[in-house]
């Protein structure tokens, strides 16, 4: 899975990985899964680019002991699999911010987009910037979405975040809470 086949260790103890639950982690590698729903954003007013639909939850930047303290983690892989479709165009994209609790509808503050038209992705090969525009989260497709950016970001910003990139208006967005999604993130902690 992943990147294993680089992963070399002189021991592996079976009571230190764990195989069940929503995140898992071997030293500073991280795995997780949110399962998402847009039944609850709020369809009072418009939403504007950049807009908060949900609030995912926090990444875990714990490394293990003997590490240099924590200041950067670079997403390897987001996978979106939207499982309904929002009913209404609606493109979105992952965000970081060092802050939680932002509302539904709300911008989001000091923040860093992490998958999405607005990352910088870079060739997992080579080290170099891409140099091409990736796409945004299309959650009015009910597909499997691919990402790998490859790129890194501060540590402190460890809460994630789906936004949204297009205007919707507040009826829009009434349709857009049929939407349901499950979203796998593999990254490193450096």
């Amino acid at each position: 899975m992943g990147h294993f086949d680089r992963l070399r260790t002189s021991k592996l103890k079976a009571d230190t990985v764990e195989a069940s639950g929503t995140a898992q982690s071997l030293g500073c590698k991280k795995f997780v899964s949110f399962t998402g729903t847009l039944a609850n954003i709020d369809d009072s007013a418009a939403f504007a680019d950049g807009d908060c639909l949900v609030e995912l939850g926090e990444l875990d930047m714990l490394i293990p002991s003997g590490h240099v303290a924590a200041s950067k983690f670079v997403v390897d892989k987001a996978i979106l699999n939207v499982t309904t479709a929002a009913g209404v165009t609606l493109v979105g994209n992952l965000r970081v911010s060092a802050t939680s609790g932002t509302a539904s509808n709300a911008a989001l503050t000091s923040d860093t987009e992490i998958v999405g038209a607005g990352a910088t992705y870079y060739n997992g090969q080579l080290a170099a910037d891409l140099s091409v525009t990736e796409v945004d989260l299309n959650l009015n497709s009910a597909v499997v979405q691919l990402h790998t950016p490859f790129q890194d970001y501060d540590a402190t910003k460890k809460f994630l975040y789906l936004c949204t990139t297009t205007a919707l208006s507040a009826a829009n967005a009434t349709t857009a809470k049929a939407g349901r999604f499950t979203l796998h993130l593999e990254y490193t902690v450096v």
